[in-house]
């Protein structure tokens, strides 16, 4: 009887969902670390994201998501903000950051300035873009990465 090795060599995790990840996704997610970073180098704050304490990372997300804007000084749609947190999330879980900025009541004080923050852009006018299926795909992926 013919033995079958019923597992494949083995791999590396990360490097495994590096090469899987969508592509889109990806740059999306550099682009707002590169964003936060670059509030965070203007903040006097020269830690990698993921070695800020919780606390100090919460108040400087809270003073991000309130005052980012685009490069022509414009806001960001409200699902870009969600987006962004989406980006963040994803950095920090991949740099085993222990804690969760959607679950951990660490952030519940981010989570509730962004939450006002999309409400104050949609009473200006924002959030009328069609491209909230991106918000939703978002959310999709963070519910899979923690269930």
């Amino acid at each position: 009887m013919l033995q079958v090795n019923r597992f494949a060599v083995p791999v590396e995790i990360d490097s495994y969902i590096a090469a899987n990840e969508h592509e889109l996704t990806r740059k999306k997610t550099l682009g707002h670390q590169k964003l936060l970073e670059a509030y965070l180098q203007q903040q006097n704050e020269s830690r990698p994201i993921h070695e800020i304490p919780a606390a100090e990372l919460n108040d400087h997300f809270c003073q991000f998501m309130v005052t980012v804007r685009q490069k022509d000084g414009q806001e960001y749609e409200p699902v870009t903000l969600r987006s962004m947190l989406s980006s963040f999330e994803r950095y920090l879980k991949r740099h085993n950051y222990k804690l969760s900025l959607i679950n951990s009541h660490e952030f519940a004080k981010l989570r509730e300035v962004l939450k006002y923050k999309q409400r104050d852009l949609k009473k200006q006018g924002y959030g009328n873009n069609p491209m909230v299926a991106d918000a939703a795909l978002d959310s999709l992926e963070l519910q899979l990465h923690y269930h």
